[in-house]
């Protein structure tokens, strides 16, 4: 009976000291400038794009500078601008961590659970939640600590897309919206497929020149007039949708889960390739201007030529790859449920180096001024830095 209660009033205890911690930075008042630069990472892919493009690695060796524990798990990346790292949990929650140190500054209860991710515009972060019963868009100053509008449109679980003044989202009903980003005020709506045949999107939009092209669990891909919300054109694929789009050059890729990957002119929709890989892909290509690396669920990374489809390379990773490859300079980091990121020559798909983590990598890692963060199960942030500017 003694242990019985030492341990009850153990966690008991350990809950209680949690919940102070907790509460001491309970509210998302950051009451700092928020100053810009070309490498800040403010939305799903870094761009309207999606092409996860990010600037060179830092040096191997890496070491661990800090590991933080949001405590509930994470599907979208952080998002970071002027040493400040945003993240937002399945539990509702936003967060801000101070990226040198890896010290929470912060958070916020937004309602329910965030699956896509945000955008980040100055010191307002936009946050699709997949709710039905509250506001399912947010827009929130994380300078001033305070919401400064909110619509509800339906669950949202893809990423949203911001891109001059406009804001993108689309949600589990089939529809696709586009926002003023400054009072959330509807500026068009667009209704994927007809009432009998409408299936959810879960596929992330891009934004190809003035085209915003999305794709939807009924396999349909198509191009939006991105002022207009008209759509330009169609394109049928072999199954369902879960992987986002992505864009580069007036070229869109798209992938399925059977495994198709189809690269469409943006402006015609005209198909320019396709090619089977055979496993499901469940996460967008990532694109530097010459090849999409294409991740997929049997642990491959595939290098395609953009303008042809022609297969450059394949790189086998130790498990599943369900997030989009991070290309820094001429290396790509690959995570995986391995528990690792494979560090991968981007010309020739050989393995560089590995980083073994406490978790499986389902999130694309981010690369912010020589700081690589990377997101695993369970609840973890943890950034590496090279050794030497680590001590």
């Amino acid at each position: 009976m003694r242990a019985s209660t030492s341990l009850h009033l153990s966690v008991t205890l350990g809950a209680f000291v949690a919940a102070l911690v907790l509460a001491a930075c309970s509210g998302l008042e950051l009451n700092r400038p928020f100053r810009p630069s070309a490498v800040d990472w403010t939305q799903a892919g870094g761009d309207g794009g999606r092409r996860h493009l990010s600037g060179e690695a830092p040096p191997l060796p890496w070491t661990r500078l800090w590991e933080y524990n949001a405590q509930a798990g994470m599907l979208a990346p952080p998002l970071v601008r002027d040493s400040v790292a945003i993240i937002s949990t399945l539990n509702g929650e936003v967060q801000a961590i101070e990226l040198r140190r890896g010290k929470r500054l912060g958070y916020q209860k937004v309602g329910g659970p965030v699956r896509g991710t945000p955008a980040l515009n100055g010191a307002i972060v936009y946050l699709p939640i997949s709710t039905t019963t509250r506001p399912s868009v947010i827009a929130l100053d994380v300078r001033e600590g305070r919401r400064r509008w909110e619509v509800s449109i339906g669950p949202v679980e893809a990423s949203l897309l911001l891109d001059e003044g406009r804001l993108f989202a689309a949600t589990l009903e089939g529809r696709v919206l586009c926002l003023d980003p400054g009072t959330g005020e509807e500026r068009w709506r667009y209704l994927m497929g007809t009432k009998a045949d409408r299936k959810p999107i879960r596929s992330s939009p891009a934004l190809s020149g003035q085209v915003v092209v999305v794709g939807s669990d009924a396999g349909l891909v198509v191009g939006l007039d991105a002022a207009t919300g008209q759509q330009r054109w169609s394109v049928r694929m072999s199954a369902s949708i879960f992987a986002g789009a992505s864009a580069s050059g007036g070229t869109a890729v798209m992938a399925d889960v059977l495994g198709r990957v189809v690269a469409i002119d943006a402006g015609t929709g005209s198909v320019r390739w396709t090619r089977e890989l055979g496993s499901p892909i469940y996460a967008a290509a990532s694109i530097d201007g010459t090849s999409c690396f294409v991740p997929t669920a049997d642990g491959r990374l595939v290098a395609l030529d953009l303008a042809t489809g022609e297969e450059r390379w394949t790189f086998r990773a130790n498990g599943v790859v369900n997030a989009s490859p991070l290309i820094a300079g001429d290396r790509l980091l690959v995570g995986s449920l391995d528990r690792s990121v494979a560090i991968v020559d981007r010309q020739r798909g050989t393995l560089v180096d590995r980083i073994e983590v406490g978790g499986r990598v389902k999130v694309t890692p981010i690369l912010w001024q020589g700081i690589v963060l990377i997101t695993h199960e369970d609840k973890t942030v943890a950034a590496y830095v090279h050794r030497e500017s680590g001590r």
